[in-house]
C-alpha cells in the first residue's frame, strides 16, 4: 500500500489529461496513452512478480512497484 501511493500523483495527472483531451474532442490520443501505459504493466509484471533473468521475484511487492511504474509512465506522457 505505501508503494502504491507513490502513484497517487500519477493517477491525478493522468485523470486530468485524459480530462483535457476528452474536452478537446481528442479520444485517440488517451486511449493511445492507456495502451502504452498498460504494455508497460504487462510487460514490468511477469519480471517483478516471479523475477524473470536478472530481476529478483519480489511477489506482490513486485505488482504494485510495476503498477506504480506503468502509471507513471502514463502521466508523464500526458505531461
Amino acid at each position: 500500500l505505501r508503494i502504491r501511493a507513490f502513484s497517487l500523483p500519477a493517477a491525478l495527472i493522468s485523470t486530468v489529461g485524459v480530462g483535457t483531451f476528452r474536452g478537446l474532442l481528442d479520444t485517440k490520443t488517451p486511449l493511445f496513452i492507456a495502451c502504452v501505459t498498460e504494455a508497460v504493466h504487462l510487460g514490468l509484471d511477469p519480471l517483478l512478480i516471479f523475477g524473470i533473468g536478472p530481476f529478483v521475484g519480489m511477489n506482490v511487492t513486485g505488482a504494485a512497484i510495476a503498477t506504480t511504474a506503468a502509471e507513471w509512465v502514463g502521466a508523464l506522457w500526458f505531461v
